[in-house]
C-alpha cells in the first residue's frame, strides 16, 4: 500500500516501441493469417455442402466477420491505429476472432454437412488462437485463464457435437480431445518459455541502459570531483590557518567553513568511489567472518545506541571479492537502516545482520525495523544523487549496488516479509573450488 498523503503514481502508459511492435506484428503476420483462415472456412463450409448457397445464418455469420477483418485491414494499413489504442485494438480483434470460431462451429453442428453426421470441427481453431494470444499475454496467470477459457470452449463445442452420436464417433472425439489437450498444454509451455526469454531480454536491456547511465554518470563524476578537489583543498587550507591564529577573528563563522569544506571533501570522495569501484584484490572470503567484522566495526560508534544482531548459516560456502568494497557496500547499507530508524523514532531499533544459503551462492541481509520502503521509490534509491534525507549525498546505495555488480552479484532493496521494517538484500555468487 502507498503511504497515507502520497498520491498514487498514475498507471504506466503504453510504451511507444511496445505500440509499434504490436501494429506491427498485427498487419504483418496476424492479418495475413486471419485472412487466410476465413478464406478456407469459407471454402471448406461451401465443399462440406455441396457448393450450395449457404443459409442465412451461415452467409450472416461470413459477411459481419469479413466486414470486421476489411475494417480492420483499413486500419492497420494505413497506420491509423493510435500507440495509445494498439493493446485494446489487438484485444477486441482477438475476442472477435474466438466469437468467429464459436459462432461457426455451432452453426455447424445445426446446418449438418451433405452426407456427413458428425460436423467439419471447425473448433479445432482454438488452437491457433492461444498461440495468437503471446503477442497479448503479459503474464502467467494471464496466459492460464486464456489456455482455460480456450480449453472450455473447445470442450463445449465438442459435447454439443456428441449430441446423439454413436460410440465409433465419440471414440474419435476422445482421440481429438487428447490431440487438443496436448497441443494446449504445449502452446502453454511455448508460450511460457517465450514469456521467459522476453523477460530476460527486458532485464539485460535494462542492465545495459543502467550501465552506460552510470558510465557516463562515472566519467562525469571523476571529471568533477578532479576539478572541485583543489579549491576545496585551498579552502579547507586557508580555514585551518585562520584557526591557528591565536585571535582568530568569527572564529565560529570559520569553523563552519572548515565543516562544511571537509564535508565537499567527503562527497568529493564519495563521487570518485563511484566512479571506480573496480575489485582491485581477489581473496576467499567467509561470509561469517565478512559480517563478524562489519558488526564489531558498527559497534564502535558509541553515539549510536542502536543494537546489532548477528545471524549466519552453518556450512555457507566461501565468496571471492574484494574484502574492502564488500564491507563497504555491506556498511552503507548498514548505516542507511540505522539512520532510518533513528530518523523515524523506532521504539525498538535493531539492525540484524544475516548471511542465508541462496541458489548458486550466498544471501547476505541487512534488516532493520524501521518505517519500510515506499513501493515506488524502491528502486530509485539506487539512483546517484536521488536521497529522501535532507543530508543525504544520494550515493551510498549506487556505490553499493555497483561494488555488488562488480562482483557479479546483485543487490535489492525491499520491505520485509515477517515483520516491520526494510531490507537490504546483497546476492553474490560463490567462490569457485
Amino acid at each position: 500500500m502507498e503511504p497515507h498523503g502520497k498520491p498514487s503514481p498514475p498507471p504506466r502508459p503504453v510504451p511507444a516501441a511496445d505500440a509499434r511492435w504490436l501494429i506491427g506484428i498485427q498487419r504483418r503476420t496476424f492479418l495475413p493469417l486471419k485472412l487466410a483462415i476465413a478464406l478456407l472456412c469459407l471454402a471448406l463450409w461451401q465443399w462440406s455442402r455441396g457448393w450450395l448457397a449457404p443459409s442465412p445464418a451461415a452467409f450472416g455469420v461470413f459477411f459481419v466477420y469479413a466486414a470486421f477483418l476489411a475494417a480492420e485491414a483499413y486500419f492497420l494499413i494505413a497506420d491509423r491505429v493510435p500507440a495509445e489504442q494498439a493493446r485494446a485494438a489487438a484485444w477486441c480483434s482477438y475476442l472477435l476472432d474466438i466469437a468467429f470460431i464459436t459462432a461457426l462451429t455451432l452453426l455447424d453442428w445445426a446446418e449438418p454437412a451433405l452426407g456427413r453426421p458428425d460436423s467439419v470441427g471447425f473448433n479445432m481453431l482454438y488452437v491457433p488462437m492461444l498461440l495468437r494470444g503471446v503477442a497479448l499475454f503479459r503474464s502467467r496467470p494471464g496466459t492460464l485463464a486464456a489456455t482455460g477459457v480456450l480449453g472450455l470452449l473447445f470442450l463445449a463445442t465438442s459435447l454439443v457435437e456428441l449430441r446423439g452420436a454413436d460410440l465409433i464417433e465419440v471414440q474419435e472425439a476422445g482421440l481429438r480431445f487428447a490431440l487438443v489437450g496436448f497441443v494446449l498444454f504445449l502452446s502453454l509451455v511455448v508460450v511460457d518459455l517465450v514469456r521467459r526469454q522476453q523477460d530476460e531480454i527486458a532485464g539485460a536491456r535494462e542492465r545495459l541502459a543502467r550501465s552506460e547511465g552510470l558510465a557516463q554518470v562515472g566519467e562525469l563524476a571523476a571529471g568533477v570531483a578532479h576539478e572541485i578537489n583543489n579549491p576545496i583543498g585551498i579552502i579547507s587550507t586557508y580555514a585551518e590557518y585562520l584557526l591557528r591564529l591565536p585571535e582568530c577573528p568569527n572564529r565560529e563563522d570559520i569553523e563552519q567553513i572548515r565543516a562544511e569544506a571537509k564535508r565537499c571533501e567527503a562527497i568529493v570522495a564519495r563521487l570518485l568511489d563511484f566512479a571506480r569501484p573496480s575489485v582491485a584484490k581477489l581473496e576467499r572470503i567467509a561470509p561469517a567472518e565478512l559480517l563478524a567484522e562489519l558488526r564489531e566495526f558498527l559497534l564502535l560508534d558509541k553515539a549510536s545506541q542502536i543494537p546489532v544482531e548477528l545471524r549466519a548459516e552453518e556450512g555457507l560456502p566461501p565468496l571471492l571479492g574484494d574484502k574492502a568494497l564488500l564491507r563497504q557496500a555491506l556498511l552503507n547499507c548498514a548505516l542507511n537502516a540505522r539512520q532510518a530508524q533513528a530518523e523515524a523514532g523506532t521504539a525498538s531499533p535493531m539492525v540484524q545482520l544475516a548471511a542465508e544459503r541462496d541458489a548458486g551462492g550466498v544471501r547476505l541481509a541487512i534488516r532493520d525495523r524501521g518505517p519500510g520502503v515506499p513501493r515506488h521509490e524502491a528502486d530509485r534509491l539506487f539512483d546517484p544523487f536521488y536521497t529522501t534525507r535532507e543530508k543525504g549525498t544520494g550515493l551510498g546505495l549506487a556505490i553499493a549496488r555497483r561494488i555488488a555488480e562488480s562482483h557479479g552479484g546483485a543487490l535489492a532493496l525491499r520491505n520485509r516479509g515477517d515483520g516491520p521494517g526494510a531490507e537490504a538484500i546483497l546476492t553474490l555468487p560463490a567462490a569457485p573450488p
